[in-house]
């Protein structure tokens, strides 16, 4: 688990099985956070300073979906 934290680029989607039928979601990669959160859906002339990112969504603020029991959900 503890190296799914070092893989960063690009954003993906983990899905784990336990061999006694649990399941559990993470997603994992590194989203840039805008000053402006409509930024994000444009193509932007990256150049200026205007528009550098800001930081990095944390890891911790990524959706997880822990212990699904396998029998009742699914995971896609």
């Amino acid at each position: 688990m503890k190296r799914r934290y070092q893989f960063l680029f690009p954003t993906q989607n983990f899905v784990f099985a336990s061999k006694d039928g649990k399941i559990a979601y993470k997603a994992n990669g590194r989203i840039p956070i805008y000053e402006n959160r409509d930024d994000a859906l444009l193509l932007l002339p990256g150049w200026e300073e205007k528009y550098e990112w800001k930081n990095f969504i944390p890891l911790s603020e990524f959706p997880i979906v822990p212990s699904l029991d396998g029998n009742k959900r699914f995971t896609t």
